[in-house]
């Protein structure tokens, strides 16, 4: 096994992807299988726990963060999560340990993974409580199922300190933003939620809701009407007492934010397990790139060399993935970070920008000695942004040695 070099220290943190659905949703564009038989899930689940034990074994000291993702990870039942995250907090207990799970999937045999304190985040993927509007999505888990979800978070919470976090998309065909609103309310009333992720509904290339789009069945919410929604819901969520801290991205406090995204965000060293698991992380002074090969029979059958491809990551690379998060989070981009990490100073080198910036759209951006930051209208036009300070980084050659 090829075991990552960031493994061995404590500066790291841990994706594990679960690929398997009850019924894969139309909008999903992750990897993953449904209607698996039990000794696929089982094949999956013995090569996991494989690779995560000579991960654990190489090192000596805890994980930062680890989260556990899909897929539905609820499918692997709540005993071999458990297994999972007793193996996971061996060298110490893990700073913040998430499992994600689909609200049909949180029966009263999961209570043990917060109870032991072993697993301090759950993950909920709700999207909505209109019925309407998960069928449009193709959702697995009913609205009574749900509901009954949100109650055990505040259980959880309250007995065992569990942080809750729910997902929730918004701009889906036929829907208005009052639905949404009226989603934030239950999830208020019915639930201990500390942290809601917020995401517009998109249609990816090769899902089910791409070709229902191409094919006329769908109408999508337009544009214009689309920042309209999210202008209302950060407002909606900011008076609520939810902070964004990321354009889709809202806790109660500093402390609820999610730790494991803001790594990923900050460009901190993490491993993909799994299929289709990306992970990132420095092996010496190169940047390397872990992708899992989209195929469950090649991870349970074959060696890290067949089941990861690892690819070497530019300078150029590099800098267009930190203007791309950065960008997103309300911090915006730390001048001073930057410099460090990069061969060029990024006033000087992004001047040109800066200054047209100032010109048009001084208004919805800060600029400063030590960071260059979108307020929430900019957030808006995050994307336009992102492309104009990518622009000259195309112009770079590479390998930019200091």
């Amino acid at each position: 096994m090829i075991t990552p070099a960031c493994a061995s220290y404590s500066g790291c943190s841990l994706y594990i992807h679960v690929p398997f659905c009850i019924r894969k949703c139309d909008y999903c564009p992750f990897f993953s299988k449904d209607n698996e038989s039990a000794q696929s899930v089982n094949l999956y689940f013995d090569a996991l726990f494989k690779e995560l034990n000579e991960i654990v074994f190489s090192k000596d000291r805890p994980f930062e963060t680890v989260f556990i993702g899909g897929g539905n990870p609820g499918l692997l039942g709540a005993e071999r999560l458990m297994k999972i995250a007793r193996l996971l907090n061996e060298k110490g207990k893990v700073r913040e340990f998430t499992i994600e799970m689909n609200p049909e999937s949180l029966t009263d045999d999961m209570e043990v993974l917060f109870s032991s304190s072993k697993v301090t985040r759950l993950s909920i993927g709700i999207q909505s409580l209109d019925e309407r509007h998960l069928k449009t999505l193709m959702r697995s888990a009913s609205l009574s199922a749900t509901l009954k979800a949100l109650e055990r978070t505040a259980y959880y919470h309250d007995r065992y300190g569990t942080d809750i976090s729910v997902d929730l998309m918004t701009c889906i065909p036929s829907q208005k933003v009052e639905d949404t609103i009226a989603d934030i309310d239950t999830i208020i009333r019915r639930g201990h939620v500390d942290h809601i992720s917020l995401y517009n509904l998109t249609y990816e290339e090769g899902t089910k809701l791409a070709e229902r789009l191409s094919s006329g069945s769908l109408i999508p919410i337009a544009e214009v009407q689309q920042r309209e929604f999210l202008i209302t819901l950060w407002d909606y969520l900011e008076e609520n007492g939810y902070h964004q801290y990321e354009i889709s991205n809202f806790s109660r406090t500093k402390e609820t934010r999610c730790l494991h995204n803001e790594r990923y965000w900050n460009l901190s060293d993490y491993i993909g397990v799994g299929p289709s698991a990306v992970g990132t992380f420095h092996d010496g002074e190169s940047v390397i790139r872990r992708t899992g090969v989209s195929d469950i029979e090649t991870y349970c059958t074959e060696n890290d060399e067949k089941r990861y491809i690892f690819e070497e990551l530019s300078s150029k690379e590099q800098i267009l993935e930190y203007l791309l998060v950065s960008l997103r989070k309300n911090e915006g981009i730390d001048k001073n970070d930057f410099n460090k990490r990069f061969p060029i100073d990024f006033s000087t080198f992004f001047s040109t920008q800066l200054k047209m910036i100032e010109r048009q759209f001084g208004s919805i951006t800060v600029d400063t000695r030590d960071n260059f930051r979108l307020l929430r209208d900019g957030l808006l036009l995050c994307d336009s942004f992102i492309e104009l300070f990518a622009d000259p980084v195309f112009d770079l050659s590479d390998p930019l040695d200091r």
